[in-house]
Parts: structure tokens; sequence; C-alpha cells
């Protein structure tokens, strides 16, 4: 057994993220609580694992709560005010058992986050990092040992304080165990799979764990070929290895492979905004003089032109187009709507009707600069539309009949600060959204639920500047243009 981190240094690295590794890197503060059971007398920590649109779910030990109905929780987000709480689930009369708390959405505070359980057991002597509330302290302390075992079970190998039950037992920025009972000279654990079964045992679903993996990355500032100056869009073939990226700055669109590799450039002008990839080579092109009087959606096969038709809207910022390729959805900023516009497709693409929805507002159905449409080709054939002025995402039927929507303003899961890109997956309709002002990428299912993230601001890999396009291929890679970074990067998005 190694020595344990001073709880005094480990608050250091916390509070100023830098330092240590393992604080800065492993500790996500957002998902972490602490419980009070008021009646009792006991306090405890814990950790959300899921943030729902009607309120937050937290993993304790069952000693802390049982047999108090006053229950309090304070988030790491918001000190000092404490959050009644409910008892949802109890493992009661076991020393060794969990509880579920529910906290309803109003009184929750911004920027919450839900921890990720591990899919794996933590190994033998594998050195992990604890992180949680002693009584004695008012804050946020982490020790970091080994993990052991006596007979069947998991321990923690250092004395953790009064209050350390119910922390999270952290591996790589997820949840590997929770400490249920406290010894002198150790700790009993509850692996990251037996935590799971117990909350969806009382029916709470769980997101499925995300592993997100760099792939490539190409693209510097400049006007030779394969550079950039401030990209805006970007498309991938539904079949084929062909990615189409439209260079605002300088009105083109550059087509190369999914590695990267330069492959030539559409013939086409005024072609710097965005763009959608269709069946083989086929690609759709909005044509974006900015005076509102010359604005085209034009259809390329291969590296020739065989179609356009003139739009309506005068500021176009995306378009989407339904797997037949005879329907196009266009987001118009200068109106707040989304204009669908029926064609005779292959291979005179003859506009024959138009038809709109939206107006500028808060409301259902209503906007403020939608900036993002993708139509969903392989699941609910539903239209997304990332709303970007109002902060969420808005679903609609192909019609344009109003469905749902998600998010709000804000850093935390879920939320949004300027979302300007939507994406669908192939393999389960799920959606991706790009949250241009937080830097990074959110996972949504197909009816708003948070699945997952990566991203922040930043130069290095899976890091962005200003990101402005996503698309997804086939294979469910993900590839995300980043205007002020001047490049593409592509990434491997698995589910466990």
């Amino acid at each position: 057994m190694k020595k344990t981190i001073p709880i005094a240094i480990a608050l250091f690295c916390l509070s100023f993220s830098i330092g240590f590794t393992v604080c800065a890197a492993e500790i996500p503060e957002k998902g972490l609580v602490k419980v009070y059971a008021r009646t009792i007398g006991e306090i405890g920590s814990g950790f959300i694992v899921k943030v729902a649109p009607t309120g937050a779910y937290i993993v304790t030990a069952s000693h802390v709560v049982e047999g108090d109905e006053h229950l309090d929780v304070e988030f790491t987000t918001r000190r000092n005010v404490p959050a009644p709480a409910t008892v949802v689930a109890l493992e009661g009369g076991d020393p060794r058992g969990m509880a579920l708390l529910f906290v309803p959405k109003q009184n929750l505070p911004s920027q919450l986050s839900a921890l990720r359980l591990a899919a794996s057991m933590p190994s033998l002597y594998e050195r992990l990092s604890v992180a949680g509330f002693p009584r004695s302290l008012n804050y946020l302390s982490v020790i970091t040992a080994d993990i052991s075992q006596r007979g069947r079970d998991i321990v923690f190998m250092e004395p953790l304080a009064d209050g350390f039950s119910g922390s999270p037992l952290v591996k790589g920025g997820t949840v590997a165990g929770i400490v249920v009972e406290r010894r002198r000279e150790y700790s009993f654990v509850v692996p990251a799979n037996d935590i799971r079964t117990f909350v969806e045992g009382s029916r709470i679903r769980l997101a499925p764990g995300m592993n997100v993996r760099f792939l490539a990355k190409w693209g510097t500032e400049g006007s030779g070929n394969g550079q950039f100056l401030r990209p805006w869009g970007i498309g991938v073939a539904w079949q084929g290895d062909i990615v189409y990226v439209s260079d605002d700055h300088q009105k083109r669109v550059q087509v190369f492979s999914s590695s990267g590799v330069y492959r030539g450039q559409l013939p086409g002008m005024n072609l710097g905004n965005r763009l959608e990839a269709g069946s083989g080579s086929v690609v759709y092109v909005l044509n974006h003089s900015g005076d509102g009087r010359n604005e085209w959606i034009e259809i390329y096969h291969g590296w020739q032109e065989v179609g356009r038709f003139k739009l309506i809207g005068s500021d176009p910022r995306d378009l989407a187009a339904d797997i037949s390729g005879k329907n196009f959805y266009v987001a118009d900023i200068s109106s707040n709507s989304i204009y669908r516009y029926q064609t005779s497709g292959i291979p005179e693409y003859k506009m024959y009707q138009s038809t709109s929805w939206g107006s500028r507002g808060t409301g259902n159905g209503q906007f403020r600069e939608p900036w993002g449409v993708v139509f969903d080709r392989h699941h609910s054939k539903r239209v997304y539309v990332a709303d970007t002025g109002n902060n969420r995402v808005q679903v609609f039927t192909s019609e344009g009949k109003f469905l749902k929507r998600w998010g709000e303003s804000g850093a935390g899961d879920g939320q949004f600060d300027s979302p300007i890109s939507v994406a669908v997956d192939t393999s389960r309709g799920n959606v991706y959204v790009l949250d241009r002002k937080n830097a990074r990428v959110q996972v949504f299912s197909s009816d708003g639920e948070f699945l997952g993230k990566w991203g922040k601001a930043g130069r290095d890999d899976m890091e962005f500047m200003d990101p402005y396009g996503i698309a997804i291929d086939s294979n469910d890679n993900v590839y995300v243009i980043d205007p002020g970074a001047h490049r593409v990067q592509a990434f491997r998005v698995q589910w466990q």
C-alpha cells in the first residue's frame, strides 16, 4: 500500500486545478454532494448519477440516511445552500447498503454533472481516489490509496474520517465504486456494476457509458490545398470515404478522405456556408452571397453541378436533406424559420413546393436565430433544430409539427451556450449537439436524455477554439469543424 496524498495537498489541487494530475483530471466536483440527515445527526457524501428533466438522482450509503425523513443535500456548485431531498430507494438494515435520493428541479443549482459509472471492476492494488466531505472540515477532501480485498469484499486501504460514507471511488473521471462501511484501517466499497444494478432496479434508467477516442485532425491556416480560413461547414457521405469542408472566407468546398487526405475542390463559387452530403458522391451546398438576393442550394454529383434552386429566406445558415434527396430543410436566421423545400429529386431537382414554420420568440416552435438543422434519416424521421439564441434543441416531424424541446442557458449537462450544429448517428439515433461557446459536444438520446459529452476550450486534441459544424458518417465516426483553429477533428464514439 502506498502512502496517502495529504488532504491539504489534495484540496490545493482542487481549488486551483493545477499541480497534481489526479486532482485536476479525475475529481469531477460538479457531480459531488454533501448529505445531511438532520434528525439522526448524520453527515455523509454522495454523487449525482442522473440529471433528469424533473430533478437529480443521488447515490449515497444507506446508513447515512436510514431512519431520517429530513434530508438535505449541499451541491459543490452552490455551497452552504441546503436543498431538501427525498429517499427513492433504500437497502435498509445493511451496513454496506446504498440509498438513492432525489432533489426536484426547482431546488437544483446550475452546472450540475452526472458522474458516469466505470465499465470495469477496480483491480486489486490499483491506486484510486476517494472524494468526500469529512465531518471535521467544511470543504471537499480527496484521499488516494490502493484497492485490496477482504474475503469477497473490495476495500479501500486507508482510514477514512466520519463523513466519507457515500463517497465515490474515482477512476479516470468515472465512478469505480462507493464507500459504504468504514472501519478503523480500511473501508468497504461497493463496485460500479452493483451501483448500476441498484439504481436501475429502482426503475431509474442510467445513460450507457460513452467512450470517445481521438482519431485524426487536419488543416492549418492558409489558402493552399488542405488549408482553411475559418471553415464553417462539414458533411460526410452516407456511404464511402468522402468528407466535404466549406471554407467561409475563401468561398470554396474542399474534399478529403476520412483521414484528411486532400482530394480536390468543388468547382462552384460562393460556397462558403453549410453543406449536406448524401448517398455516394452527392452533396448539397448552400450558395450564400450574403446580400439576401442570391441564395441557392446547389447539388453536385461527384465534381459536377447537376441542379440548383433558389431559396426564399434571406439569411440561410444550415441545410438538411431526407434520405430520398427530394426534401430539403433550411434554417434561416433572418426570418427565424425552417423552410421545407420539396423537389423532383434526381435528376432535375426542380422545386415544386415550399412551406415553412417558426417565428421569433421563446415558445414551442419559435426560434431566436436557428443555426443548425438535421433530418434523422435512419430512425425517427424527425427534424432537429439548434435554436441557438434560445440555447435549446427543438424537435419536429418532417412536416413541421412541434414534438419536444430540451436545453437551457448554462454550462452544466444538458445546458447550452450557443448550440450551433446538430447531427444524428446511424446506429442508435442519438443526437449530437455542438455547444459552441462551451467548446464541447453533448450527446443526447432522441428524447433529449443527456448521455455524455467531450471537449473544452483549447488547441490540443479533443479541444476546440470556436467549433461551428458537426457531421457523422455511417460508422458513427464524428467530425467537428473548428474555424478558430482552422482545422477538422475526427473522433470515434463507442458505447458500453
